[in-house]
């Protein structure tokens, strides 16, 4: 089974690509999905929560594990929101994030997510 952003053998780079948001300007959150255990059960980030919450009930094998609770910071830019959900994973291991580097190349640099700098988050659309 594949899940959202996962292609079969043979697609295309062109469909691949509609899966994420071709216009990454403006605000993006981070959010945080939980269950009743300690941390949480996925990090993610996106432009429009509520449709990617969607897409998680319906294609993530994790989702009935998800309290109806999440958690979600907005941010001014998504690669601010990148870098703050980059280091969220990477200090929080979340336990059904795929990628939890600790070390991530951000700007040509090699960054050490767990004492980087985080992005500080804006209040988020009304």
């Amino acid at each position: 089974m594949r899940g959202p952003g996962m292609s079969a053998p043979g697609t295309s780079l062109a469909t691949m690509t509609t899966r994420w948001p071709l216009d990454k300007s403006g605000p993006a959150v981070v959010y945080r999905i939980h269950d009743p255990a300690p941390g949480p059960l996925y990090i993610g980030l996106t432009q429009d929560l509520a449709k990617r919450l969607d897409q998680h009930a319906r294609h993530s094998a994790w989702w009935p594990l998800a309290e109806v609770r999440h958690t979600a910071e907005w941010f001014a830019t998504w690669d601010d929101a990148a870098f703050a959900e980059a280091i969220a994973i990477a200090v929080e291991r979340p336990r059904h994030n795929r990628r939890r580097d600790r070390y991530r190349l951000v700007a040509g640099r090699w960054v050490d997510l767990a004492t980087a700098a985080r992005p500080v988050p804006i209040a988020g659309p009304a």
